[in-house]
């Protein structure tokens, strides 16, 4: 089995068995391992590298699972470079890879050359800030290793994308690696549910931050029953903000997030010493247009106020 048959059984192994992408020179070697995979392994034809790499990103999202992205070498993988900022802020886990030249020809100046060598741009430092794990593979042995770190890093400590960066000829190359598998993360224990209540209970006016992860995890209920136990206020995050009703009215209290509402800025509701989040996306994006104590003007209505109150 060579490089690229490992990368597919190991992406199997680990339940990713859906892959978005495109066709390219520097993947061929991989096609030809899709093809021969193709009753265990979906390939879904985009017809762009962005929109790839959001197909996989909303796929997380959607059913949950992990997906694969698959790009050429040069514009092909910074095609998807959008794609791969937006799961980096949702924390959405996918494996993108991307082929490259092969290494013979990295310190010239061909096509598609992205290696950082002959004036050519570096791949592996422009997706760095984007991704979770990244990694130009070399040889065989370097590919077992960075497909095992990649499925391990997509889901923690920080949940988010991984690239491998695979030239060509490393593709062909045979290897003999065993298949790892990911242990998944133990589920919490009483031990640290107790102490996230006694902080609840030690703070003045605490204050509970829930995320996308309530969805992913079918949390609605248990969260409105931990509020009304607890009497806590809530805000959402941006992609959680349908995890808490609004007819809850005297709990919740708007998204601390893009756009927010004036009541969901922290810093002017609430002084509070205790902020607990509840299987939180991390998610907040900050811009020119938040809301804040500022930019709040009490005596401008929009249109749906009546509605949320």
């Amino acid at each position: 089995m060579n490089v690229a048959g490992y990368l597919l059984d190991s992406l199997l192994a680990n339940g990713i068995d859906t892959v978005f992408g495109l066709g390219g020179g520097s993947v061929e070697p991989i096609h030809d391992a899709l093809h021969e995979r193709a009753d265990r392994i979906r390939f879904v034809l985009a017809r762009h590298e962005t929109a790839a790499a959001f197909m996989a990103d909303a796929y997380w999202r959607y059913a949950g699972k992990p997906a694969a992205v698959l790009t050429t070498s040069g514009a092909g993988i910074f095609n998807a470079c959008n794609g791969m900022a937006e799961a980096f802020m949702n924390r959405a886990a996918l494996v993108c890879i991307a082929g490259a030249i092969p290494q013979s020809l990295m310190h010239d100046s061909v096509l598609q050359n992205t290696s950082g060598y002959g004036g050519s741009p570096d791949l592996a430092k422009v997706f760095n800030p984007l991704c979770v794990f990244s990694r130009v593979v070399t040889n065989a042995d370097d590919a077992a290793s960075a497909i095992r770190s990649a499925v391990e890093r997509i889901h923690y400590p920080r949940r988010g994308p991984a690239l491998i960066i695979l030239p060509k000829d490393v593709q062909t190359l045979p290897c003999k690696e065993a298949i790892h598998t990911v242990v998944g993360r133990s589920p919490p224990v009483s031990g640290d549910l107790d102490q996230v209540i006694r902080a609840i209970d030690r703070a003045s006016v605490p204050l509970l931050v829930a995320g996308e992860g309530v969805k992913r995890q079918g949390a609605r209920a248990a969260l409105q029953e931990l509020v009304r136990s607890m009497n806590l206020p809530v805000v959402t995050t941006a992609l959680g903000g349908d995890c808490f009703p609004n007819r809850v009215r005297a709990r919740r209290c708007g998204r601390r997030a893009f756009q927010s509402r004036p009541r969901a800025s922290a810093g002017r509701t609430f002084a509070g010493d205790g902020i607990h989040g509840l299987r939180g996306s991390g998610h907040h994006r900050r811009g020119d247009r938040q809301a804040g104590p500022r930019l709040h003007r009490p005596d401008r209505r929009r249109i749906g106020d009546d509605e949320r109150r």
